[in-house]
């Protein structure tokens, strides 16, 4: 269990966190949010006694904690839905009313629109998130300096320059994203917007099966991608924060 004397909110999707922690010594609750794709309601046999999955851990928060049983998806796919938790919006009032789909596009979230980690950084959290995005963002050119256009080579990515626009840009203090999950390309993560890793041991994936991993699509990313290792990697990003704030705090 986290410790009751500090504030710690974290949201997660599948490939998609976000925590949350004081800066300081407050009398607020910690706060653990999961979004997960592809998770229906009656799934997790605390809202469904006759469900055949095992999912003790939160079927252990939920007992210890509050249920809720009346809340709705504002869509029915996970890049608007993610839009919509993040901003407390409808979809149709960011960019596109689908949803942002890939990591170069503009974001999804227009200008003046304020972030979840914006909003809990302005009352004093320390935050982080880990996993998935879909909410789009501006990655550059080496040629122009501009951002790349729809169709590019991924070798003129400038990966020396920040990822702008993604999380590191919407009130976390600490990132670890996949911009597309597992499902698409770039199969790569950025870690604090820049990209975790040597842009030299980036190399471009044929869809299929690669040893454990399986690549959907084929497109560029690093060259030891391992999709089966995801959740591993992202539990290890996700505790290393943990443990860093609470050693620090």
């Amino acid at each position: 269990m986290l410790p009751t004397t500090r504030i710690h909110f974290v949201l997660v999707a599948v490939f998609f966190s976000i925590f949350v922690q004081p800066h300081t010594e407050a009398a607020l609750p910690n706060i653990l949010v999961f979004l997960m794709d592809d998770m229906g309601y009656g799934d997790c046999s605390t809202y469904n006694p006759a469900s055949k999955v095992s999912l003790p851990n939160i079927e252990g928060l939920a007992k210890h904690g509050m249920r809720f049983t009346h809340a709705h998806s504002p869509s029915a796919v996970c890049a608007p839905s993610r839009y919509s938790l993040m901003t407390g919006n409808y979809p149709w009032r960011g960019r596109l009313p689908n949803g942002t789909w890939h990591f170069h596009q503009r974001s999804q979230i227009l200008p003046g629109q304020q972030a979840l980690g914006q909003l809990l950084q302005a009352a004093d959290y320390n935050t982080a998130f880990v996993g998935k995005v879909h909410l789009g963002g501006t990655i550059l050119s080496k040629a122009t300096g501009k951002p790349i256009p729809f169709k590019y080579d991924y070798l003129d990515i400038d990966f020396s320059q920040r990822w702008q626009g993604g999380p590191a840009d919407l009130g976390l203090d600490f990132t670890y994203c996949l911009p597309q999950g597992i499902q698409g390309p770039p199969y790569l993560a950025f870690r604090n917007g820049l990209l975790a890793g040597n842009p030299a041991d980036l190399t471009f994936w044929q869809a299929g099966k690669h040893g454990n991993s399986e690549i959907p699509t084929a497109g560029f990313g690093v060259n030891n991608w391992d999709s089966s290792l995801t959740g591993e990697r992202l539990l290890a990003e996700s505790l290393t924060f943990l443990d860093q704030h609470f050693t620090a705090n």
